[in-house]
């Protein structure tokens, strides 16, 4: 592998496993597919078996998955790199232990939260995780330290074609930037339409990342015909809509697409009595989140709206959706984690080692990070080799003593660097500075490595506020969203609740003064039967229908949501118009009972104040725009034979996007060769069958003392001895291609790989009926419609079924299953058969007396494998009654 280039957040390929359940053929090859499109190392396939069932107990999952997944990992030398785990379709998916059922993916993130089952809603203290809004890239330093174990996801679908779908997609994204819209969506749904309250700040904030087209907030249950939807939330049973999916499938999600939706069943994935969140997926998304049991509608558990704000700095789906859900322990996770369409990787070069370079002893070797775009820099860069972590060549950290200064209206408050300060911790000293007396215009506030900058004072513009952020050099790269403030382009809103008892004679009044100072007051009074919610809905009809709140300047009461059978209500006074000058509508709220309660309020639309102020941005990095570091590679420690060399750069924001370059080389110390010659390579293999692999070794200064042998990057066995075999059922594998490998050691302490072979395993699924195996079918014909059969894709005689049988090309009309040559043997009576046949099928030859209606006889010996191309057999004992012959080819 030469030159290949390629970009993520955080986590890469060098720091993810895929978790196949070897129970299940889907499983075993959507992993393979992933391992393969991801450029993951083989190795980091786990394989575990478990059963197939959706819900597994935490008894099993520990001894089935989660224990196997661990000793994996230190087996492999993987233990402190595997910061991601991608579990595949057909693998359980809940987890369970009396009454608490948890996600899977929860349960490998912080282990499995128990809960009482009575109350069903409830939110347990502790069950919220470290990872939790942090906002700077998942590693293994941070979970180790946070306690916490692996970001994970689902990586599923609807069914195994649409789970691969779901993988392109995720490739294809990477770094694309799409030029897409986050839909936030208020429903009508006022149960599930719990998220809403965040919709302003991950949107405002999602402007200044990527522009004032980046989001929409708007009423409804659904959007349609939207030609470019990056993200979409919206809190609902059935965004799909009540019988066609029209609300998905008019819509174009674009590659990296994320979205979910609020309810209580979104993530029991196949059986759901809601929408399931594999129709997003299946719809375009790469990533969504639901609960795979009764959440109650609590905001914790499941994800804030500024998931998308994350995404867009760069973060990858799995970090995003990770960060973005508090309390994920009922919930999963599913899509290709990897999946980072706004990350921008620096470019990695690799001096002194050129693609497919033979070399010995200690080279040494230059590592060169470059920052992909204007104002980025590379902080990091790592080494490993074969996909196991050889170490960091060089980590930039902050310069002590150096200076980062932001300007606020004209006024700069500075911070000095401290020893042991990172660029969060400057990010949020440098806030304390910005917050410190005597006051500014505006209001600061850390988020790891940015700084979110807030107008001090509402109802009045801020768009003439400027800021600017500098340092004095050296390490640290701070960067200004903009030049001054943006203003908010929101209407101004203000929550009034009811809650109580209604008696007789209660009143419930509302006045609003309009920017122009004209009043209107509406006032509402106890009728029979009312409850609070009677009252409010009422007051609501009033305010909407008052001729004086109709214009730009008035308001509107909406988003009225009731509980505990109505004696709890909660109404929005929201402005007709949008602005910064909405915040001066007074409202004064008074309920006048001796049982009822509001509580009452007199002041401006408010709640929304934090997001109706201008506001602006800055970001802090640390690195260099190029860095380069002397990486030692040690090949004396190495076998002799094929490797990879894989160099990694880190950017140096708190995203830490990845750039990856590997190259292939050959480690040449000594003259001990090995080499596998079994299986062949140019014949597939059928899932279940038996591949044998065969090696040999010799040369060198020593005795040749034991073979070992590789699947998947893995030894699975060794035998004594210069020349040896191995042999394994391809079920355990599954479908997909695998490479495999053998390793020979001496008495004179050598070590020599072979070259890998590459072995391809098809799926023997039917799932059209034709008699034809599916991946036998896509293998030719690239589809499992393309031919039956009876067909006879080539008209060479041979039907496609038979074609099959023999292991010929049924494209191929030279290609077919014949006797070659009939030839006398060496001893008179024998009789020499060839016949054109591969190693993956096996054959009989038959004779018959010449005698009409003889029977037909199995000669003996005749039944084995056959060779690459042709076999030639000779009949044994001789006799001479025999005279006609005949081979049949099957699948063994």
């Amino acid at each position: 592998m030469s030159g290949c280039v390629a970009a993520w957040a955080g986590g890469g390929p060098l720091q993810t496993a895929v978790v196949v359940n070897d129970a299940d053929p889907e499983s075993q090859a959507l992993g393979q597919y992933y391992q393969e499109r991801r450029g993951i190392p083989e190795a980091h396939l786990i394989h575990v078996w478990t059963t197939t069932e959706d819900s597994i107990s935490l008894s099993a999952y520990t001894t089935d998955v989660h224990q196997p997944v661990l000793d994996a990992l230190e087996t492999r030398g993987l233990a402190d790199q595997i910061d991601t785990l991608v579990f595949t379709r057909g693998m359980p998916y809940k987890v369970t232990q009396g009454t608490s059922i948890n996600g899977i993916t929860a349960v490998a993130l912080y282990g499995f939260q128990s809960y009482p089952s009575s109350p069903v809603c409830t939110l347990p203290e502790g069950t919220d995780h470290a990872y939790f809004g942090a906002e700077t890239a998942f590693s293994a330093v941070d979970r180790a330290a946070a306690g916490i174990g692996f970001l994970s996801t689902m990586l599923t679908a609807g069914s195994l074609e649409a789970a691969m779908q779901v993988v392109d997609r995720g490739v294809a994204a990477d770094g694309t930037r799409p030029d897409g819209t986050v839909y936030f969506l208020h429903t009508t749904d006022t149960a599930r339409n719990v998220q809403w309250p965040q919709f302003e700040d991950a949107a405002a904030t999602l402007r200044l990342l990527r522009g004032p087209d980046a989001a929409w907030i708007g009423d409804g249950n659904q959007i349609t015909d939207q030609p470019a939807v990056i993200g979409q939330v919206v809190g609902l049973a059935r965004p799909n809509g009540p019988a066609a999916p029209d609300g998905l499938t008019s819509n174009t999600y674009l590659p990296g697409a994320l979205a979910d939706h609020v309810t209580s069943f979104g993530g029991v994935l196949y059986d759901s009595s809601q929408m399931s969140i594999l129709e997003w997926l299946e719809a375009g998304c790469v990533g969504s989140y639901g609960t795979v049991v009764e959440p109650c509608n609590y905001t914790n558990k499941f994800p804030r709206a500024l998931l998308h704000a994350y995404y867009a700095r760069g973060f990858s789906m799995g970090e995003a959706y990770t960060m973005s859900v508090r309390n994920p322990y009922m919930g999963i996770w599913v899509g290709d984690p990897l999946c980072a369409p706004y990350a921008i990787a620096p470019t990695v070069g690799i001096v002194g080692l050129d693609e497919g370079e033979a070399v010995g002893g200690v080279a040494t070797l230059t590592v060169t990070g470059q920052a992909a775009a204007f104002g980025q820099v590379v902080r990091r860069l790592d080494f490993a080799v074969d996909g196991r972590f050889v170490a960091t060549l060089t980590n930039a950290a902050p310069a002590v003593g150096e200076t980062v200064t932001l300007s606020v209206a004209g006024t700069d408050r500075q911070y000095e660097v401290q020893a042991g300060d990172d660029v969060g911790d400057i990010a949020r000293k440098l806030s304390a500075e910005v917050n410190r007396m005597p006051p500014l215009p505006m209001e600061a506030q850390s988020h790891s490595d940015r700084v979110t900058l807030r107008q001090s004072d509402a109802g009045v513009s801020g768009a003439g506020l400027t800021y600017a952020i500098s340092s004095s050099g050296g390490t640290l790269h701070p960067a200004a969203a903009g030049p001054a403030l943006l203003e908010s382009p929101y209407a101004a809103f203000q929550a009034l609740s009811l809650s109580g008892t209604v008696e007789t004679n209660d009143q419930v009044t509302l006045v609003v003064t309009r920017l122009d100072g004209v009043a209107a007051t509406n006032r509402v009074t106890h009728q029979e039967g009312d409850v609070a919610g009677d009252l409010v809905q009422r007051l609501q009809q009033a305010v909407n229908s008052d001729p004086v709140l109709q214009g730009a300047d008035g308001i509107e009461l909406k988003y009225l949501y009731t509980e505990s059978g109505g004696t709890e209500a909660e109404v929005i006074a929201v402005a007709r118009s949008t602005g910064w000058d909405t915040y001066n509508i007074q409202v004064d709220y008074e309920v006048d009972s001796a049982s009822l309660t509001g509580p009452d309020y007199v002041g401006p639309l408010g709640s929304n104040r934090d997001t109706l102020v201008a506001r602006g941005m800055v970001s802090i990095a640390c690195g260099a725009s190029n860095l380069s570091a002397t990486a030692v590679l040690d090949t004396t420690t190495l076998a002799d034979g094929p490797h990879i060399l894989q160099a990694v750069a880190h950017g140096g924001s708190a995203v830490q996007v990845q750039g990856l370059h590997t190259v292939s080389f050959v480690v040449d110390n000594h003259d001990l060769a090995c080499t596998l010659t079994s299986p062949d390579p140019a014949y597939p293999y059928l899932e279940g069958q038996t591949a044998t692999l065969a090696a040999a070794a010799g040369g060198g200064v020593g005795a040749v003392t034991s073979l070992a042998y590789r699947i998947q990057g893995v030894e699975v066995a060794r035998t004594t001895g210069s020349v040896g075999t191995f042999a394994f059922n391809t079920a355990e594998y599954g479908a997909g291609r695998i490479s495999l490998q053998a390793e020979a050691f001496s008495d004179a302490g050598e070590r020599t790989l072979s070259d890998p072979v590459e072995l391809l395993i098809l799926s023997v699924t039917d799932a059209d009926g034709d008699g034809l195996p599916d991946g036998w079918e896509i293998l030719h014909f690239g589809s499992i419609t393309n031919t039956a059969g009876a067909a006879d894709a080539d008209g060479d005689g041979q039907d496609d079924r038979t074609e099959f049988t023999a292991g010929t090309d049924p494209r191929d009309p030279g290609s077919r299953f014949a006797v070659t040559a009939i030839e006398p043997g060496p001893t008179g009576g024998q009789v020499v058969i060839e016949y054109t046949s591969v190693p993956t099928r096996s054959y009989l030859i038959e004779t018959s007396a010449n005698t009409l209606g003889a029977p037909w006889v199995i000669a003996v010996g005749s039944s084995s494998p056959g060779g690459s191309g042709s076999t030639r057999f000779t009949n044994s004992p001789p006799n001479d009654a025999f005279s006609a012959w005949r081979v049949r080819a099957f699948t063994p």
